[in-house]
């Protein structure tokens, strides 16, 4: 089975992002920001003005498993992301609960 790639989607994408990445990961560094790319070149927020709603964070001094090498940044990372979320008055920009299956 063929799994269409979601690159073209990531222009559509009006939910804000958070890419963590290691330091020394240099294959998904350039991912996100190819991710990143992808977005910048799609959304829009209603004015035809682009608008950043993602944020990538590198983690210090570790690499592909950076959540287990240096997991302090990224718990800081997640919480400042998250309380931006929580206090954003924009419906777009607000956390949409994830109920696994």
């Amino acid at each position: 089975m063929l799994v269409r790639p979601l690159w073209e989607d990531l222009r559509q994408c009006s939910t804000p992002l958070l890419l963590i990445v290691g330091e020394k990961d240099g294959k998904f560094k350039r991912i996100a920001q190819e991710m990143c790319y992808e977005i910048g070149h799609g959304t829009s927020n209603g004015d035809d003005s682009r608008k950043e709603i993602y944020e990538i964070v590198e983690v210090p001094n570790c690499g592909h498993a950076a959540h287990l090498e240096n997991p302090l940044p990224i718990i800081r990372a997640l919480r400042r992301f998250l309380t931006g979320l929580e206090n954003s008055s924009t419906p777009n920009e607000r956390a949409v609960p994830f109920h696994g299956s």
